[in-house]
């Protein structure tokens, strides 16, 4: 599959546009579920899983501090 679509290199610009795009509230998790689910690159897909995973670990911290 070398070749592919899946395999392309992701460029510094992308790669800007997708944090810009994580650091706006509610937009993120949009971004991030696009990049799990939507996205056809590898890299991507396995960006967006682990800012969701981020992001729930953050969710249960931030509720764990407010017990």
């Amino acid at each position: 599959m070398s070749g592919t679509k899946n395999n392309e290199i992701v460029s510094v610009g992308a790669w800007l546009g997708i944090f810009i795009l994580l650091a706006i509230p509610l937009i993120n998790i949009i971004a991030a579920l696009y990049l799990t689910f939507g996205s056809k690159n590898k890299t991507l897909n396995n960006f967006g899983i682990a800012s969701l995973i981020i992001m729930l670990i953050s969710l249960v911290l931030l509720a764990l501090n407010h017990l």
